[in-house]
């Protein structure tokens, strides 16, 4: 079973080699666990998955990862302003353009709303999660969908019901303590969850949001074009020479 010991040793391989380059390249990493009652959310094999094949990538340069343990929004902001240099798992949006080269695909991430299994067949669209009261956690700074962005302008009222957190994981803590009715999360990071018993006799996935492809989205600050570039081929090899897909099945059912 993939641990966090595994990202950990990615994350120390990288911090050891940073000191030995100039050119280092600082990551945004999840916070640490937050709720005792289910494993850390950066055990997930989504996640792990991610940052391997990222490690794998930059392997390919001259540079080394500093991974910084950070909230979603700020870390976008950071990447915004040229504080940070790399996001994972990031959807491409035109305003993220602005500020980011996105590298990729790496992932196709499909949200989810997940809720109560009282609301299994009651709550199975948009619509349905509108036309009730109950909160929903969302991650700060997350891309949920044009169909979710649209919903804020025709219902207003929508705002008062968000919970925004900083942390993925900590969106699950809120369900777990019944302080919101749904949350959103990517099927994959659900469908792991939802094999452990405080979830799986508990919550269940209501109806699927949106899906887009994700990418590792790099500071246009931060990262030369020429860089960006090596970058790009290095990715482009490692599709071609079955690394990507290799690296993927480490982290397959």
């Amino acid at each position: 079973m993939i641990r966090l010991a595994t990202l950990l040793f990615f994350l120390l391989v990288c911090n050891v080699h940073a000191h030995e380059s100039k050119c280092i390249l600082s990551v945004r990493v999840e916070s640490t666990n937050d709720n005792i009652f289910f494993k850390n959310y950066n055990d997930n094999k989504l996640i792990l998955q991610s940052y391997a094949l990222l490690d794998a990538l930059v392997a390919k340069t001259s540079c080394t990862l500093e991974p910084i343990a950070l909230p979603n929004g700020r870390a976008i902001n950071m990447l915004e302003n040229g504080d940070l240099t790399i996001m994972v798992g990031f959807s491409k949006t035109k305003e993220r353009e602005r500020f980011s080269y996105f590298l990729g695909p790496h992932h196709i991430e499909k949200i989810v709303v997940v809720g109560n299994k009282s609301l299994k067949n009651k709550v199975t669209n948009l619509n349905d999660i509108l036309a009730r009261d109950g909160l929903i956690s969302v991650t700060n700074g997350a891309y949920y969908g044009a169909q979710w962005k649209n919903a804020f302008q025709q219902y207003p009222s929508l705002e008062y019901r968000i919970i925004e957190l900083s942390e993925n994981q900590q969106k699950f803590s809120m369900l777990t303590m019944e302080r919101v009715d749904v949350t959103l999360e990517d099927e994959n990071v659900v469908d792991e969850l939802l094999e452990q018993d405080i979830f799986k006799d508990r919550y269940v996935k209501l109806f699927t949001l949106h899906e887009n492809f994700v990418y590792f989205a790099l500071s246009k600050k931060l990262v030369s074009e020429s860089l960006y570039q090596e970058m790009t081929q290095a990715w482009q090899k490692m599709l071609a020479s079955g690394e990507v897909n290799s690296i993927k099945q480490q982290y397959a059912d």
